[in-house]
């Protein structure tokens, strides 16, 4: 097993958020010295992540909303990978929120962190494009559908249920 200190985790949305949880709870069972530190929600934050930035600050609805709050989104954006090159992690763990952690995912690669992707975006109903950018972006792809480890394979993404 990888034994690894700090761990940079990014979940944006509260269903990821809940995920992310769950993840870092069995990771600190097997290996209590890991530290998890990102993007993070009250579920993340319970579980013992410290908070770069809080998930709720993520949170828009609305095209019109969208386009007022991109300044400060890409504040925070900046502000995890500032926080990334830092403290140099061994792994980030990005969990859905794909608009915002590909992104994250791609300026991690250039710092040459490795990165786990967990909740599969729904490629396979919207943006099949993506899977090439996963493919390239991400070392390996966690599904929570079992059919979708399959369908990432097939289109050359490193997939696993």
């Amino acid at each position: 097993m990888l034994r690894v200190s700090d761990v940079l985790i990014s979940a944006g949305e509260a269903s990821g958020d809940r995920y992310a949880a769950w993840l870092a709870e069995a990771v600190q069972k097997r290996e209590p010295s890991t530290n998890f530190f990102g993007c993070a929600g009250d579920r993340l934050k319970a579980a013992g992540c410290e908070v770069t930035i809080d998930a709720h600050s993520l949170a828009t609805v609305g095209l019109r909303e969208v386009l007022g709050d991109i300044p400060r989104i890409y504040g925070h954006f900046r502000h995890l990978l500032a926080e990334a090159e830092r403290r140099k992690p061994r792994l980030a763990v990005l969990v859905d929120s794909p608009d915002f952690n590909l992104r994250v995912a791609k300026r991690l690669g250039r710092l040459g962190i490795p990165v786990l992707y967990l909740v599969a975006p729904q490629a396979w109903a919207w943006r099949p494009w993506r899977t090439r950018q996963i493919a390239r972006l991400v070392k390996r792809l966690l599904c929570i559908f079992p059919f979708e480890e399959a369908w990432f394979r097939d289109r050359g993404v490193n997939a696993e249920y």
